[in-house]
């Protein structure tokens, strides 16, 4: 399987991060958190948001490339992760 994954930062809750994995997700968010991705170490520690399975892998990373520009496709699962972001009601703009 393969898996796109949105993570939260616990302590800047307005950066988000989208990923790409063969591992489980969970997996992927304990190596987020132990520091060894150079992006995302200085806003550890994470939290898994959000993820979706593929059987196939260009199918997965054409999810997470559509994701990551920032349009239709993200503003789909913004929505349904309102609460969740904090972009109900007059939250956080987590678009980067």
């Amino acid at each position: 399987m393969y898996f796109i994954y949105i993570l939260q930062s616990l302590q800047f809750s307005n950066k988000i991060y989208i990923g790409f994995t063969q591992h489980s997700p969970d997996k992927r968010l304990d190596e987020h958190n132990s520091g060894s991705t150079d992006y995302t170490k200085q806003y550890k520690p994470w939290k898994l948001i959000y993820y979706e399975a593929f059987a196939d892998k260009q199918d997965a990373l054409d999810r997470e490339k559509a994701l990551k520009q920032y349009g239709g496709a993200w503003r789909k699962v913004k929505d349904r992760l309102g609460n969740t972001l904090g972009t109900k009601k007059g939250g956080i703009d987590s678009e980067n």
